[in-house]
């Protein structure tokens, strides 16, 4: 499936074939329960749902393992929060950015019985563990290396695209390169 231009209604669209059968047009696509569109920002409601499962499920362990020793709370929340799913592909809105980024340290925070102001991010690096901005570091940093790497000719056509360059490149540069390490 391919996802037309959301400001391109008015215009015809060709007919694209991949191994003789035609891709349909779509506004979104649900692949393994994440819905992708054509809607800038509009993966906010799927980035809200992601948050929502993930302080659920800080409560969750922090509740259950509320006595477990510092090196356990460690190994869990490595094991549950390591990974936001498809966070390399968020582009979110500044708002929602930092709703995450607040997000991510409440998880902490319950986690590790940790509700006072002190520095969530201090704490993370002391217990050598990502913070939010390190975690989605990491999951561009890996989804960048294997779209360079793959021998997929369609795939290496989109990542040298002029398009893919100015969207999701150009995002992925600047959190990437950003003086802001937290």
């Amino acid at each position: 499936m391919q996802f037309s231009a959301s400001c391109e209604k008015h215009l015809v669209t060709p007919t694209i074939f991949l191994d003789n059968t035609s891709l349909n047009w779509v506004d979104s696509f649900n692949y393994l329960g994440y819905t992708s569109t054509n809607k800038k920002h509009a993966d906010d409601l799927e980035i809200e749902k992601r948050l929502r499962e993930a302080k659920i499920r800080a409560n969750v362990v922090g509740t259950r393992f509320g006595k477990a020793s510092h090196d356990v709370k460690q190994l869990l929340f490595s094991t549950f929060f390591s990974n936001f799913y498809c966070c390399s592909l968020w582009m979110p809105s500044n708002r929602l950015l930092k709703q995450a980024k607040v997000a991510f340290n409440h998880c902490f925070r319950a986690v590790f019985r940790n509700y006072g102001r002190c520095s969530v991010s201090h704490e993370m690096v002391a217990l050598n563990l990502l913070t939010f901005n390190g975690l989605r570091r990491k999951a561009i940093y890996s989804l960048w290396g294997r779209l360079i790497d793959s021998d997929n000719s369609i795939v290496t056509s989109i990542i040298y695209a002029d398009s893919f360059h100015n969207t999701v490149r150009s995002n992925w540069i600047d959190l990437l390169y950003s003086s802001n390490c937290d």
